[in-house]
């Protein structure tokens, strides 16, 4: 997401809101941070203020974030949404039309009118189309003036899946709730039914992201047999031998996959194919749906093998002594599913992969080469990026939970008075800091080799040693942001040396 999409995107949802919603709420909505949420919010207003208008957007303290009802005039273009598309956007509705009614053939005309496109773009939309669906082995098929996507079943669900997940929708129960074409509010609580029976079976919650992996899985299924029945889905066969016996393994879950099935049947009112319960069964199994704190009796030693030589090999490539035994059973619990989604192709797409990257570049970076050893000695297919982050969180939560804290210094012209209140201001807004004291300009040029991490202060000094931000002492929400940018900065630091 750009940051055009992105400013776009927090103007939409503010206007669909009547109350102040907090940084928080919006963050979980949009999968961004706080600090993406108030930036962005600088971005709008600084963009407003250089047209000679007043602020879009409110942030009062206590009450949270809301659209400036004196100027709505400015957010008339909400209305038309369509006509704000990105062509990375127009593209994968256009794909997400194509891949649910194929192998139906759809007129251009009804693809594209509403976009108001020339011929031009329609064409270099198929070029960039069948690229893309290239990757599945799946292809548009041309016929006058109508499109269709040919190719596997299995295949197309999971194109639909990967552009389900780039929708960037991570709350369970905040998913669909617009009646549209593709997905209706009806559909989603049904779905969300079908879930917390699954839960109540296995006696376990399903986390995220697994959750919406089932989630998206079941409403693919559904609206694929709305839109062209069963008579149109090709390459759904019967249960081969092996997973016949695969089956028999794992009676249970395939017991749940089958119910789940009916239910489906009943919900839509047609007959499902015998090989979409054992896909229901594939996505269970490739669920983590046991207890963190615990790893089953009859867990496969292969598993437990591999957890063991990530946590030595990552060790090794950080350099440091830490062991990370303390997040062996989250590893060993993520790496059974997993495999399980390595096998039958599942993909889970991890929308904080971009984060974990920035964030914990030396942490991806040591498991990203750890997975390397690790596919060659145990022959596992290429592991993906998606699920080489989600690994990379483990040991970057590790490395969080034994992070020394922030010893930060609070400095002003006398040392008192100002310093102080600037003090107890901080303090309040950063519990992560540790103020180790409050000094004057003169006594900060006295200290000899200090343990700090950062001076506060409100006076510049030009030639300190350690790193210094300049705030105001009554500490405005612009200064909370420069301290905050900083601290990140030096967290960041201490992750990749700790």
């Amino acid at each position: 997401m750009n940051s055009h999409e992105a400013s776009n995107g927090l103007i939409d949802l503010l206007s669909k809101e009547q109350n102040f919603s907090t940084a928080d709420e919006l963050a979980k909505k949009m999968n961004l941070s706080s600090k993406s949420i108030y930036r962005l919010i600088t971005r709008i207003n600084n963009s407003e203020k250089s047209k000679g208008n007043d602020y879009l957007i409110i942030a009062e303290r206590g009450k949270g974030i809301r659209l400036n009802n004196s100027v709505n005039k400015n957010i008339a273009s909400i209305e038309d949404p369509i006509n704000r598309l990105t062509p990375f956007s127009r593209r994968n509705q256009v794909l997400m039309e194509l891949l649910y009614n194929s192998p139906k053939e759809i007129r251009i005309s009804r693809l594209y009118d509403k976009y108001y496109v020339s011929d031009s773009v329609i064409s270099n939309d198929e070029i960039y189309i069948n690229n893309w669906l290239s990757k599945f082995c799946l292809k548009i098929k041309r016929f006058q003036r109508t499109m269709s996507v040919i190719g596997d079943e299995k295949a197309i669900r999971q194109a639909i899946s990967f552009l389900f997940s780039l929708s960037g929708n991570h709350d369970l129960n905040g998913l669909f709730v617009k009646d549209s074409k593709a997905y209706k509010k009806q559909d989603s609580d049904f779905v969300y039914c079908q879930i917390q029976k699954i839960e109540k079976e296995l006696g376990t919650v399903i986390p995220h992201p697994y959750d919406i992996n089932i989630f998206s899985h079941i409403l693919i299924l559904i609206n694929r047999y709305r839109k062209v029945g069963n008579k149109n889905i090709n390459g759904l066969g019967t249960l081969n031998k092996e997973e016949t016996e695969f089956v028999l393994m794992h009676e249970k879950i395939y017991h749940i996959a089958k119910e789940i099935s009916k239910n489906i049947e009943s919900y839509i009112g047609k007959k499902l194919l015998d090989a979409d319960s054992y896909y229901i069964f594939e996505y269970l199994l490739s669920s983590r749906t046991v207890s963190p704190d615990t790893v089953p009796i009859n867990t496969d030693q292969r598993v437990i093998t591999i957890a063991d030589d990530y946590l030595d090999l990552v060790s090794k490539f950080l350099g440091r002594k830490k062991d990370f035994t303390d997040i062996r059973n989250d590893l060993i619990n993520h790496i059974k599913p997993m495999l399980n989604r390595i096998k039958y192709s599942l993909n889970v797409k991890n929308n904080l992969l971009k984060q974990i990257k920035s964030e914990y570049y030396e942490v991806f970076a040591a498991v990203q080469e750890a997975t390397k050893i690790i596919e060659k000695k145990e022959r596992i297919p290429e592991i993906s990026n998606d699920e080489v982050g989600f690994l990379a969180l483990y040991f970057a939560q590790s490395l969080e939970r034994t992070l020394p804290r922030i010893r930060v210094l609070i400095m002003c012209t006398t040392g008192v008075g100002t310093a102080e209140l600037l003090k107890v201001k901080v303090a309040r807004s950063f519990a992560n800091l540790d103020i180790v004291s409050v000094v004057s300009e003169r006594e900060f040029r006295q200290i000899r080799s200090p343990d700090i991490d950062l001076v506060i202060s409100t006076i510049p000094i030009s030639d300190s040693k350690i790193p210094l931000v300049v705030v105001s002492a009554i500490f405005k929400n612009s200064d909370k942001q420069i301290v905050s940018d900083e601290v990140e900065k030096i967290e960041r630091k201490k992750v990749s040396i700790y």
